[in-house]
């Protein structure tokens, strides 16, 4: 993720905020670069939402998000597609407290609202291009884990000690790309990401896997049924 969000930092014409923002996100230092991103350009904006990301500092990156799209218009979709990521994050973490023990079961709640709320803002950002292969792949990312989590639910899952486990073949979502003129050559970034991990049929493979292993799953507990209904002593 650290590599796909530092080729889609944002670099302001003489800005020395961002300039020293990006050398400190080079070297590593993305509290430095965060400092850095100070100001109400959309451009900081967006870069300073990119920097929180990273940090987890989910509230910060939702902020400057929402402060980028205000400064201007053309920075709406970037936005919905970023606030996507930080509802995604929102639900992992809420899954994992629900799988501390004792956990109530409003956290699995609040896991599957925060994936519905990426799964409508990729959706949205998806809906702002004629195609936008990012967002497309994150819509499926969304709707994977909302499959999971209302299986999770379903079988009263939470309480364990282990950390949850991600869909099969899950990878964290793709970060929103910097925006171009129409003009613009691609940069390296968006090639890379273009050309990325998790390709639509891919996503197709996993959701008919996931199909596959929840027909299993009632295989299985229907043959345990049967063994349990069997074993009861019979009075004839």
């Amino acid at each position: 993720m650290r590599a796909a969000l530092l080729g889609l930092l944002l670099l302001a014409a003489a800005c020395d905020g961002t300039a020293e923002g990006r050398a400190a996100w080079r070297a590593g230092r993305t509290r430095d670069a965060l400092a850095a991103f100070a100001g109400d350009s959309p451009e900081l904006c967006y870069d300073r939402a990119l920097a929180a990301l990273e940090l987890g500092e989910l509230d910060v990156a939702e902020r400057a998000a929402d402060e980028a799209a205000r400064a201007d218009p053309d920075f709406a979709a970037r936005r919905d597609f970023l606030r996507g990521n930080v509802a995604f994050q929102r639900s992992l973490r809420a899954e994992a407290d629900a799988q501390r023990p004792g956990a109530p079961a409003s956290a699995l709640e609040r896991a599957q609202a925060d994936a519905e709320d990426a799964l409508a803002f990729w959706r949205r950002a998806a809906a702002s291009r004629p195609d936008w292969p990012e967002a497309r792949r994150n819509v499926e990312r969304a709707l994977l884990r909302l499959a999971a989590l209302r299986d999770q639910r379903r079988e009263g899952g939470g309480g364990s000690d282990r950390p949850p486990e991600p869909a099969p073949g899950e990878r964290g979502p793709d970060v929103p790309p910097p925006p171009r003129k129409p003009d613009d050559a691609p940069d390296a970034a968006d090639v890379a990401m273009e050309e990325g991990e998790l390709p639509p049929g891919q996503v197709l493979g996993l959701l008919e896997l996931l199909r596959r292993k929840e027909a299993e799953k009632r295989e299985l507990r229907r043959t345990e049924r049967g063994a349990a209904s069997s074993a009861v002593e019979k009075d004839w």
